[in-house]
């Protein structure tokens, strides 16, 4: 993951868990245009932020001032946007025409 800032290079590195998925996800094509999940979560490095599967929405609330080290969108399961200190590492959402 060459040129990447060093505070990104730091948040990866103490979560090898993520930098893993990351490193899989930047190599995987764009999802297809006619792909629709079924389920869309999102995690930082607490975990859960919120999700909607099957229409139904949920979310883990913050505290005031909570830092996001990261944020990682996951489509049924699949890394699909990953967005680490102003830099975005992953996005496989298909362009719209």
């Amino acid at each position: 993951m060459a040129k990447l800032k060093e505070r990104t290079i730091q948040i990866l590195q103490a979560n090898p868990q993520i930098k893993k998925i990351v490193g899989s996800a930047r190599r995987e094509p764009k999802f297809d245009t006619e792909y629709i999940p079924e389920v869309i979560e999102a995690f930082d490095q607490s975990g859960l932020i919120c999700g909607i599967a099957w229409g139904e929405f949920y979310y883990v609330p913050r505290e005031d001032g909570h830092e996001f080290d990261f944020v990682a969108w996951f489509f049924d399961g699949v890394l699909g946007v990953f967005y680490s200190n102003r830099e975005l590492l992953v996005n496989r959402l298909p362009k719209q025409v």
